[in-house]
């Protein structure tokens, strides 16, 4: 391996990881909103499945899309469609829920 090659190898390695940082931040950001946002959304989906399905379909794009994007677009089409469970004022089935700690290590085992 050579000098240029290792640069080359670590500049790839660098933006690699800053495809994960980009995303991960966006993830956070769209976290963070949706849960400020309990105490004033609605709790039942606001869009069925039907409708989900056409948000998120579509044609392919041509080439790579960038993983920061495509978790925009994900959060953005598929919101209208969560139930706010996490909200104090949902009162429906047993189905599951999630600590802080437990999520933040759920995040920890998916890296």
């Amino acid at each position: 391996m050579t000098i240029d090659s290792a640069v080359m190898d670590s500049d790839a390695v660098t933006h690699h990881a800053a495809s994960y940082f980009a995303a991960l931040d966006r993830a956070v950001a769209h976290s963070h909103a949706g849960l400020a946002s309990l105490a004033d959304r609605p709790i039942p989906p606001r869009l069925g499945a039907d409708d989900l399905a056409a948000g998120l379909g579509g044609p392919l794009p041509d080439g790579p899309t960038d993983a920061a994007s495509v978790v925009d677009r994900l959060a953005e089409c598929v919101e209208p469609g969560l139930m706010a469970m996490p909200s104090g004022r949902f009162f429906g089935w047993v189905i599951g829920g999630t600590l802080p700690a437990a999520l933040a290590a759920d995040w920890l085992t998916s890296a």
